[in-house]
């Protein structure tokens, strides 16, 4: 619920704020992160600018249990990971959804720096 009211709450009005669901115990996540790293440096190089929220997802809970905090909250939807989610559309559509990367797309480094552009494309693969 934190990510949420963090997403919610006055940002900077030009900055999107993406939630990226990894976890340490994950092989997919493990692949995700030189993907991520390779895709923030180069959105950095071309100016953009993003708040980026980590979560970190344990792996006890969200394997047995349906009612999983990032899974059970409509607005995040967390179905598998590694995904990241474009939470300030929540705020600026007024809506309980976002757009998300998910997989495969999520492990492409393009196609994870067109989702940080905006791409039209991009959005809820």
């Amino acid at each position: 619920h934190a990510i949420l009211a963090r997403a919610t709450s006055a940002p900077r009005a030009a900055t999107p704020t993406y939630a990226v669901f990894t976890a340490a115990w994950c092989p997919d996540c493990a692949l995700f992160t030189p993907v991520l790293h390779n895709a923030l440096a180069k959105a950095n190089a071309a100016g953009l600018e993003a708040d980026l929220l980590v979560c970190d997802v344990e792996r006890t809970a969200y394997k047995t249990d349906p009612a999983y905090l990032y899974r059970a909250d409509p607005a995040l939807a967390v179905t598998d990971i590694p995904v990241v989610l474009r939470l300030d559309q929540i705020r600026a559509r007024a809506t309980a959804s976002c757009s998300r990367l998910g997989q495969p797309a999520v492990l492409n480094v393009d196609k994870l720096l067109a989702f940080f552009e905006g791409s039209p494309g991009a959005a809820n693969i």
